[in-house]
C-alpha cells in the first residue's frame, strides 16, 4: 500500500510519478487530474532526451526508466505509474521487484476490443511500437486472450516522432500510416487498439483513413482504474503538477506547451 502524508484529520494526500518517454504519457496525465478521487500532487516525467524508444535495446530501456523513477521518488513520490507501453513490457517486473512503491503500467486494450467484434470475420488492428509487439510479456498476453485469429499487427514506430514533433494530421502522418495498413485487410478492420500512449493523438488520422467506422481501445481507462485501487487517496485540494523532461525542471513556456498538449488530448478523446 501506497504511503499517504496526512494533511488534516482524515484527509490524505500524495505524490504520484507518471512516466512516459515523452508527451504520450499526457493523456494518463489528463484523464487522472479529472478524477474526483485522484486530486493530489503529480509529477510528470517525459524522457525527451531519449525519445523514441522504438528503437532502444531493453537494457537501454531499463536504465532510462530507472533513472526516471529514481528521480521522482527522490521528489516525494510514492507511486508511480508507467504511461507507456514500451517501458511497461520492459520494466514493469523489475521495478516491482527492486522498488518497495506501488507501480502501475499499461496494457494494451486487446480483450475488450476481441469482445467487442460483431463477428469471427472481424479483425482487431494492434498498433505498437516494434520493442512491445515483440517482447514476451505481450505474446503471453496474446496467449491468455486465445483471439490471435482475430488480431493483425501494425508496428508504427514513427507515429512517436511524429508526436513529440506536434504532427499530428499532416499529409505525411496519412501516408505515413496508409503505407503501413498497405496490404492489410483493411475492410474487415473493426477495432483499433492503441499500443502506446503516442498514438492517441492520432485518432483524427486514424478516423480519415477509415471513414470514421473504426472503434478505439487504448488501456487509458484500465490503468487509472488500477491507480484509483493503488492510490486510495481522499483529499478536497486540486490537482497540482510538477513537469520534468530528463531530469529537469523545466521553463514556464515549455509548462504551456505541455497544458496546451493536454487540452489537444480532451478535444481528441472525443473522437
Amino acid at each position: 500500500m501506497a504511503t499517504r502524508r496526512l494533511v488534516k484529520e482524515g484527509v490524505f494526500y500524495m505524490k504520484i510519478g507518471i512516466f512516459d518517454s515523452g508527451i504520450g504519457g499526457l493523456n494518463i496525465l489528463e484523464y487522472a487530474m479529472k478524477q474526483p478521487e485522484l486530486q493530489c500532487e503529480y509529477i510528470f516525467y517525459a524522457d525527451i532526451d531519449n525519445v523514441p524508444y522504438s528503437y532502444k535495446t531493453t537494457r537501454e530501456i531499463e536504465n532510462y526508466v530507472t533513472t526516471a523513477v529514481d528521480t521522482m521518488i527522490s521528489m516525494g513520490a510514492e507511486l508511480v505509474v508507467l504511461a507507456c507501453n514500451t517501458a511497461t513490457s520492459v520494466t514493469i517486473n523489475k521495478l516491482r521487484n527492486d522498488y518497495n512503491i506501488p507501480i502501475v503500467g499499461m496494457e494494451p486494450a486487446i480483450k475488450p476490443a476481441l469482445e467487442c467484434l460483431d463477428s469471427s470475420k472481424d479483425l482487431v488492428l494492434v498498433a505498437a511500437t516494434p520493442v512491445t509487439l515483440k517482447l514476451e510479456k505481450f505474446n503471453i498476453l496474446l496467449d491468455k486472450l486465445d483471439g490471435r485469429k482475430n488480431i493483425i499487427f501494425c508496428p508504427l514506430p514513427k507515429l512517436v516522432e511524429f508526436a513529440e514533433k506536434g504532427c499530428f494530421e499532416t499529409d505525411e502522418v496519412l501516408e505515413y500510416i496508409k503505407e503501413k495498413l498497405n496490404g492489410l485487410e483493411i475492410e474487415r478492420i473493426q477495432s483499433i487498439v492503441l499500443g502506446c500512449t503516442h498514438f492517441s493523438y492520432f485518432k483524427p488520422a486514424f478516423n480519415e483513413l477509415f471513414n470514421n467506422r473504426i472503434s478505439f481501445f487504448d488501456g487509458i481507462v484500465g490503468t487509472i482504474n488500477q491507480l484509483k485501487k493503488q492510490a486510495r487517496i481522499c483529499c478536497e485540494k486540486k490537482s497540482v503538477v510538477t513537469f520534468v523532461e530528463s531530469g529537469r525542471k523545466i521553463s514556464d513556456l515549455r509548462i504551456l506547451y505541455y497544458m496546451d498538449l493536454m487540452k489537444k488530448i480532451e478535444r481528441i478523446s472525443r473522437c
